[in-house]
């Protein structure tokens, strides 16, 4: 009897870590990409809530949409980095690191052709830091190493998009005001095929 009581308490114990260790974080990483070494290391050791979500999806080509939205600290960083991009080495290392609120969001996503929106969005730490970097570029080496080490608010957003005539990007001061998810969705165009299948676990974020 008392092996049992020992256990439950133990089961309870780590539920409780859990559960104080955070909650929706690195949800919808790493899917429906083609080609080789795509998505992969994606929303890892985030703390806090809805840090790490809908990173490295939807890539074709090589090398694209890797080590984005990990270590993240508290809420609402590291969300839709390096999503939907064709080519080699686009959209890798974006919304690592940051620490507050809303830092490191939607970075390195429908890129191009090769070394585009890499690099974007880490390091930044308070709220509304590192956002809206180094998407929609066409050619080579574009959107590389924006909006990174930012301390205070509303800094280091909306750099290095669209060049090379690629489809435009809107960059709106909705991206820091709402949900990165639900700006992603309603003014973005590489989400048509992923929304569908993934909108049900997207909204709970």
């Amino acid at each position: 009897m008392n092996c049992v009581k020992l256990y439950s308490c133990s089961c309870l114990i780590k539920i409780f870590v859990k559960i104080a260790a955070g909650s929706k974080n690195g949800n919808v990483n790493g899917n429906r990409n083609r080609g080789g070494i795509n998505g992969n290391v994606n929303g890892n050791g985030n703390k806090g809530g809805k840090n790490g979500n809908v990173n490295g999806n939807g890539n074709k080509g090589g090398e694209n949409g890797n080590g984005n939205g990990n270590e993240n600290k508290g809420g609402k960083n590291g969300n839709v980095n390096g999503n939907g991009n064709k080519g080699g080495e686009n959209g890798n290392g974006n919304g690592n690191g940051n620490k507050g609120g809303k830092n490191g969001n939607v970075n390195g996503n429908g890129n191009k052709g090769g070394v585009n929106g890499n690099g974007n969005g880490n390091g930044n730490k308070g709220g509304k830091n590192g956002n809206g970097n180094g998407n929609g570029n066409r050619g080579g080496v574009n959107g590389n190493g924006n909006g990174n080490g930012n301390k205070g608010g509303v800094n280091g957003n909306g750099n290095g998009n669209n060049n090379g005539g690629y489809k435009k990007y809107y960059w709106s001061t909705m991206l820091v005001n709402t949900e990165p998810h639900m700006y992603i969705f309603e003014h973005f165009w590489i989400w048509s095929n992923l929304f569908e299948k993934y909108k049900q676990v997207i909204f709970m974020f």
